[in-house]
C-alpha cells in the first residue's frame, strides 16, 4: 500500500517564478518533502505522486495547478518548465519513503498543443526528465 497524492505544490513565491533556477526550486521542494516525510512516517506508508506537472507558463514553479482562466497569450517559457522539473527531480532523489511519480500530459502528438499546456513531448523538460531518470 502507498499514499497517493497530487504534487501541485507552490515551491517558489509568485514573484520568483520567472527567475528561479533549479536550486531554488529544489529548496522549495525540500520544504515540501520534509513535511511529507513526517506524514509518511506517521502513517507507515510510502508516498507516490499520482500526478505532477508544470505548465508552460512562466508562473509554473509558483502555481503549477493554475491553468484555467490564464489568458492564452500569457507569457510562456518552455525552458522554465524544464527547470521546474529539474528542481523537483533534484529534491526527490534518495528518499526511501518516496516511491515515485506519474507525469501529467505526455501526448502522443504535438499537433494542437499550445505552449502554455502541461505537455512534455518535444520540449526541453523531456530531456531534463530523461537525463535525471538515467542516473
Amino acid at each position: 500500500d502507498v499514499i497517493g497524492s497530487g504534487a501541485y505544490f507552490e515551491v517558489v513565491p509568485d514573484d520568483r517564478a520567472a527567475l528561479a533556477e533549479a536550486a531554488e526550486i529544489a529548496a522549495g521542494w525540500e520544504r515540501v518533502f520534509d513535511r511529507l516525510a513526517g506524514f509518511s512516517e506517521a502513517k507507515g506508508r510510502p508516498i507516490l505522486f499520482t500526478e505532477i506537472g508544470y505548465p508552460g507558463f512562466v508562473h509554473g514553479p509558483a502555481r503549477p495547478w493554475k491553468w484555467a482562466g490564464v489568458p492564452a497569450d500569457a507569457p510562456t517559457d518552455l525552458v522554465r518548465q524544464g527547470v521546474a522539473y529539474e528542481g523537483f527531480l533534484k529534491a526527490a532523489r534518495g528518499r526511501p519513503w518516496f516511491q515515485g511519480f506519474l507525469l501529467w500530459r505526455f501526448h502522443t502528438s504535438t499537433q494542437g498543443i499550445f505552449p502554455w499546456e502541461y505537455a512534455l513531448r518535444e520540449r526541453p523538460a523531456t530531456e531534463v526528465i530523461r537525463a535525471a531518470l538515467k542516473r
